[in-house]
């Protein structure tokens, strides 16, 4: 992590089945002084309900089914003093106004999700003048596994074109804030992860410039699953 993708906004991880991919996402929820990783507040996206299910074993909230006011929503975890408790509090996070005008507290923790909830979420609750809507403002990290599916399932389902919509979102907002550091600042997510054993289709579309590329399908063990 530290010397290959610690400091990188955009990174594609090349890793066959069974290398630790998942493992290495889960990671970053609880951290791991072991292997060098911090712990963020992570969005983690998989094309599969399954690897979802994987994940929760982790600390990590799953929303497939809760679409409205899921995530970003303060106020909901309040107690009654009007304070959350010490154990929440880490999940308290401070969003800025592009003009400084205004900060607006939300309570997030990690998610983890299919591209289908992320299709429902930008149509029906992500709001461009809502920052506590933003999901590259309520996310340190979003990784995304099974990037190939952008291609392999676009021909018969609409959400991988919400997912290169985010990526490029993010990467736009990254890029607009650095050419006018006066108007705005960058999103507090720092980076993007890709992550995929099968990076062949991804000549199919355009992600972007900028990504650092890691290539581990010959280095890793992969283990088959039963």
């Amino acid at each position: 992590y530290k010397t290959e993708i610690e400091g990188h906004p955009l990174v594609m991880l090349y890793a066959g089945p069974g290398s630790g991919k998942n493992f290495f996402a889960e990671s970053f929820i609880s951290g791991s002084e072991k292997y060098g990783i911090p712990k963020k507040t992570v969005l983690i996206i998989t094309s599969r309900k399954s690897k979802v299910l994987e994940t929760l074993d982790s600390d990590a909230l799953d929303l497939d089914s809760h679409i409205t006011g899921a995530w970003g929503n303060y106020h909901r975890y309040l107690s009654d003093s009007g304070l959350l408790d010490e154990e929440n509090q880490a999940y308290v996070r401070t969003l800025r106004s592009n003009y400084g005008l205004y900060n607006e507290k939300v309570y997030q923790k990690s998610v983890v999700c299919t591209y289908a909830f992320i299709e429902t979420y930008l149509k029906k609750r992500y709001l461009p003048a809502d920052m506590t809507t933003h999901l590259w403002e309520l996310f340190d990290l979003i990784i995304i596994d099974e990037i190939h599916s952008l291609v392999s399932e676009a021909s018969y389902q609409n959400s991988p074109f919400y997912i290169l919509d985010l990526i490029r979102e993010f990467t736009f907002r990254r890029q607009y804030a650095a050419e006018h550091p006066v108007e705005c600042e960058e999103p507090l997510c720092k980076q993007i992860i890709v992550m995929t054993g099968t990076p062949e289709p991804l000549d199919e579309i355009d992600l972007g410039q900028g990504w650092t590329v890691i290539d581990k399908r010959d280095s890793c063990r992969n283990v088959q699953p039963e």
